[in-house]
């Protein structure tokens, strides 16, 4: 019987989000809220989070008050596919030089990128996939930004929504999405797929008819990991899919230190052994106050931005890292030096 992992087993990780752009209130986001302001990659090394780069979005890319943060990324060997909300970037890996930058009119609330495959599984890497949650569609492009493709979640004519003349990347609110498609992984088979946050699904990109229900909650995340498909879901689950059967087989309920407390919003996952790392990002006032469909039980306040570590054998908690101290406030990806 294998040992109780520790937080030593985990090495070096990188979290990949965004700091409010507002320097008062780091660990009380209350009413006064401002948004984002930059893009973050904190790496932890001993429990120790720190800023090891940040970023503000290219300019003509983004207007004055739109949000410039880092969305979800993709580390594939020496190579980190990162996103904001209208570019998409290659960075060495864990160097943290950028290597591409791609920015298309047509990008809106861009929240995911992989790099394409050949036939044979092989990574291409002169092509990536988009998620492109405003458009409520899948781009591929070249790393030099040239746009092949593109494919409606639902899958209707992509082209009959995106406007050729128009620069959807400044000051265009394309809210509320239908289907806000927001994260791509690969099933073991290599047919690529896409999560659908609205519809609390997966789809298979190019097969609309082949569907993952993840449950009664908006999801995040497609961790492929042992042949399984692992999903979170906004209110503090993962759910794990046979990509197979494409049924759910398990699902795992995540607690925190204080149940007097909000979770978080759930959001970014990664598996290093037997341990489970999983982000959470303090949920605003305001989001509170909106009623999020999940907080009934009439708490009001939300634990801070943090990582959580999880022993994935039974999902009891192990640990936590607070990442406001170090500056980020919403978590997006996870990244463990040691994966592939």
């Amino acid at each position: 019987m294998s040992q109780t992992p520790t937080i030593s087993d985990l090495g070096t990780m990188y979290v990949v989000g965004g700091r409010q752009r507002t320097r008062a209130g780091l660990r009380d986001l209350d009413p006064q809220w401002y948004g984002y302001s930059h893009g973050v990659v904190v790496e932890i090394n001993d429990q120790q989070p720190t800023t090891v780069m940040e970023r503000r979005s290219d300019p003509g890319t983004c207007g004055p008050d739109d949000p410039e943060l880092f969305k979800s990324a993709t580390r594939v060997g020496d190579r980190l596919y990162a996103c904001s909300q209208t570019e998409a970037m290659v960075y060495s890996f864990p160097e943290l030089e950028l290597l591409h930058h791609v920015s298309l009119p047509m990008f809106n609330d861009v929240h995911h990128v992989v790099p394409a495959r050949d036939e044979l599984g092989q990574v291409d890497p002169s092509r990536m996939w988009l998620a492109v949650s405003g458009q409520d569609l899948v781009a591929e492009i070249t790393v030099d930004g040239e746009l092949l493709s593109t494919w409606a979640v639902d899958g209707s004519d992509p082209s009959d929504r995106i406007d050729p003349d128009r620069d959807y990347r400044i000051n265009t609110k394309l809210k509320p999405h239908k289907f806000h498609p927001n994260y791509l992984f690969y099933a073991p088979d290599q047919s690529l797929w896409v999560t659908r946050f609205e519809t609390r699904d997966a789809v298979q990109v190019g097969d609309v008819e082949r569907r993952m229900d993840v449950g009664d909650e908006r999801c995040h995340d497609g961790v492929v990991d042992e042949g399984l498909v692992h999903f979170t879901t906004i209110d503090g689950k993962v759910i794990v899919v046979d990509p197979v059967s494409l049924k759910t087989i398990a699902e795992h309920t995540l607690v925190g230190n204080r149940p007097d407390i909000l979770l978080g919003w759930c959001r970014g996952l990664t598996f290093v052994g037997d341990t489970a790392v999983v982000g959470f990002s303090r949920i605003r006032h305001t989001k509170v106050r909106g009623a999020l469909s999940w907080v009934r039980n009439g708490l009001t306040q939300s634990e801070p931005t943090r990582v959580a570590i999880y022993d994935r054998r039974n999902w009891t908690l192990l640990d936590e890292i607070d990442l406001e101290p170090a500056g980020c406030n919403a978590v997006f990806s996870i990244v463990a030096e040691t994966k592939s």
